[in-house]
């Protein structure tokens, strides 16, 4: 279970690469073949370029809109959800770049973790998205480990949207998001208003 949670991510990325190439290729071909004609190669070269920046920064801008919509689902499933209790089936640390030699007791991490629970009747084995960054001295007495029974809250009408029910963790994530909320705003914009700019200079 473990090599597949890290190389899903990879998977994807490269199949974004192969589709990247293949579009290209295909063109190339196109253009070769003299199926499109040669006055007219650049300006179909142009556009694509165009399109598959644009989507680039689509899905940017819709990572950024999910990220900033998570605070108010959060609040929303912790108020009006159902609670369960899950068994944590697989857990992984992400150090922060410059704790990698500090003491495991005292490093930041986040924690990224698979848990299965009950919802409505049906068993669910969802990762959840990783925790604010923190510590085991921080979470003390409270673990994070495979096998271990965890509280979890999940929305009655669909049980896939679920939390980590544990006060320690929802606080830090909420303090968390609130020192991010601007960024969550203010890159998107950027990038958009940084497309939109070059696509009319061209």
């Amino acid at each position: 279970m473990k090599k597949q949670h890290e190389k899903d991510p990879f998977i994807i990325i490269a199949l974004w690469i192969l589709a990247g190439a293949m579009i290209g290729s295909m063109i190339g071909v196109l253009g070769l073949s003299g199926i499109i004609p040669g006055d007219k190669m650049m300006t179909v070269t142009s556009m694509t370029i165009k399109i598959c920046i644009g989507l680039i920064v689509l899905i940017i801008d819709l990572l950024f809109i999910w990220g900033s919509c998570q605070p108010f689902l959060r609040k929303y499933i912790y108020d009006h959800g159902e609670a369960t209790e899950g068994v944590i089936e697989y857990v992984r640390e992400i150090p922060r770049p410059d704790q990698l030699g500090a003491d495991e007791w005292t490093r930041k991490v986040r924690y990224s973790c698979t848990i299965r629970y009950k919802g409505n009747k049906k068993e669910y084995s969802k990762e959840f998205a990783p925790t604010h960054l923190t510590s085991k001295q921080e979470l003390y007495p409270f673990t994070l480990k495979e096998g271990q029974k965890i509280a979890v809250r999940f929305l009655k009408g669909f049980p896939a949207l679920s939390i980590i029910d544990v006060d320690k963790l929802t606080e830090g994530r909420l303090n968390e998001t609130n020192n991010d909320r601007i960024h969550l705003v203010m890159i998107p914009s950027i990038i958009t208003a940084l497309y939109i700019t070059v696509i009319i200079m061209i």
